[in-house]
């Protein structure tokens, strides 16, 4: 299996399953690469035919399969999950380069829509597999530096992660997603049923394997799903905790570490000293009031 970076620009959909009722639907991608997702930003109104022009990048080890989830973005009540675009891998570690279509597959099993996006991969070392050229890399905004309230609220979410999850099972079931999320600050004031409504639609989606439990990741995605949609909604951000955060992949498991910053253009490092090359006693004197500089300066 290869390894270097895989970039998955994702551009356009047409003829999405339509699942609002009033209005336009608010589209958003999950791209799921092995264990980390990427959760991209929601186009308003984007109905269905939304243009996303949205790139994510994946560091390569040992993947081979690549999700890309469609969803609606709703209320406090659940996101509809409009579809799906599974494919290999295995075309781009050949190719280096692929323009795809395709096909959003639904729940259901049929097919409701397309999806365009482009596969590019790197191998580790800098070499591209194909001929044709890499897209022109964006650079990564930084991330915006979390005020005190925020921090404590990541602090409180990974702090309440680890309190709850389960020894053996590396996840956290229903119930606990529940208590979470009201220790976190969530649905103050809001109706315990509808509470329980609320969690059980979010678990439900995000236990992808349908065994009762989640694991990071898939909570991971699911807080982000949930606090972007209730921040876009008026009548559910009073039920948002403040200074909420979105949780960053830098905290998923087998996250990529952060890349070295590039140098400047045009820097060059430093010749090392030749072996044995003497130094000055003590170093050189320094330059005495009244006293001439050397011409050309001090001699090597």
């Amino acid at each position: 299996m290869p390894k270097g970076r895989l970039t998955i620009t994702a551009l356009r959909a047409s003829g999405l399953k339509n699942s609002q009722t009033f209005g336009k639907q608010d589209p958003y991608l999950d791209v799921r690469v092995g264990r980390i997702n990427y959760r991209g930003k929601t186009i308003t109104d984007g109905g269905v035919n939304p243009v996303f022009n949205q790139k994510y990048e994946f560091a390569i080890t040992d993947e081979d399969k690549a999700i890309i989830a469609v969803w609606n973005s709703n209320s406090i009540n659940s996101d509809d999950h409009l579809g799906d675009v599974s494919f290999s891998l295995d075309p781009v570690f050949q190719a280096g380069h692929q323009d795809v279509t395709g096909q959003v597959v639904t729940q259901k099993g049929s097919n409701k829509g397309t999806l365009s996006f482009i596969l590019h991969f790197e191998k580790a070392g800098g070499s591209s597999s194909g001929a044709q050229p890499a897209p022109v890399a964006q650079p990564a905004a930084a991330p915006p530096q979390m005020t005190p309230e925020q921090k404590k609220q990541m602090d409180g979410v990974m702090a309440a992660w680890k309190k709850h999850e389960v020894p053996g099972k590396g996840g956290i079931d229903k119930n606990a997603l529940h208590v979470m999320l009201n220790e976190l600050g969530f649905f103050q004031g809001l109706d315990v049923q509808k509470q329980q409504q609320v969690v059980h639609a979010q678990f439900e989606a995000a236990d992808t394997s349908k065994d009762g439990w989640i694991d990071f990741n898939e909570f991971a995605v699911m807080y982000n799903r949930l606090l972007d949609s209730m921040r876009q909604h008026p009548k559910a951000q009073q039920y948002v905790p403040q200074g909420a955060v979105f949780i960053s992949p830098a905290h998923m498991p087998g996250a990529p570490a952060p890349a070295a910053p590039a140098a400047p253009p045009g820097y060059q490092a430093a010749p090392a000293a030749p072996a044995g090359y003497p130094t000055a006693p003590g170093g050189y004197p320094p330059q005495q009031p009244g006293y001439p500089p050397a011409p050309g300066g001090y001699p090597p």
